[in-house]
């Protein structure tokens, strides 16, 4: 398991409590149960038309596809993210590119009530230090959906820095919108440290 070694003001309340650990078989209708939410799905998925949505979107089918993916995948990293011993979510790097040493990242708190307790942000902390310094890159990004306020501040704090939007999301109702592409390179992640 890899421990939280920054010092996060805003996060101090229970941080020691959560870990991150490499996502395992056993975790699969946890994961599972999760990405047929929803709510999962309309916070977490990019989809760049209607025609992208997949039949089964938002199904224990897509939602068995999705982890069978996450634990194969040889370009992902997927962790459990573990609070006081549960697993409560999922976390990765996403499209290492080992040539340019960059990545994407992605996160899901699948449970329910322990959204918007800061735990995301202490789990995203755990992740960076594992891609900068396990890993070896150079620069983390991700996607986050401008609706998604609470996520965008909390990876503000975490030192991401906002670049030009990159594509458009599509909803289940037809609605648009704008992408937010936001990114951290090794250098700024230390300085922040």
């Amino acid at each position: 398991m890899f421990g939280l070694k920054k010092k996060w003001p805003q996060i101090k309340k229970n941080r020691s409590l959560v870990t991150l650990r490499p996502l395992k078989q056993s975790d699969a209708s946890n994961v599972c149960r999760w990405m047929a939410s929803w709510y999962i799905v309309q916070n977490s998925f990019v989809i760049k038309s209607h025609k992208a949505i997949p039949h089964d979107f938002a199904t224990i089918e897509y939602a068995a596809r999705y982890f069978d993916m996450l634990l194969t995948d040889k370009k992902r990293k997927t962790f459990a993210i573990m609070y006081s011993g549960a697993h409560i979510g999922t976390i990765g790097l996403k499209n290492i590119n080992p040539l340019e040493c960059s990545c994407e990242c992605f996160i899901e708190i699948g449970e329910p009530n322990l959204r918007g307790q800061g735990l995301g942000p202490m789990a995203m902390s755990l992740l960076l230090d594992v891609a900068f310094n396990n890993v070896g890159l150079t620069e983390v990004m991700l996607d986050v959906l401008e609706f998604n306020a609470p996520a965008i501040k909390a990876y503000h704090r975490l030192g991401f820095t906002t670049k030009t939007p990159i594509c458009w999301h599509y909803d289940e109702y037809g609605q648009h919108w704008r992408v937010l592409k936001m990114g951290l390179n090794r250098e700024r992640y230390n300085m922040l440290a």
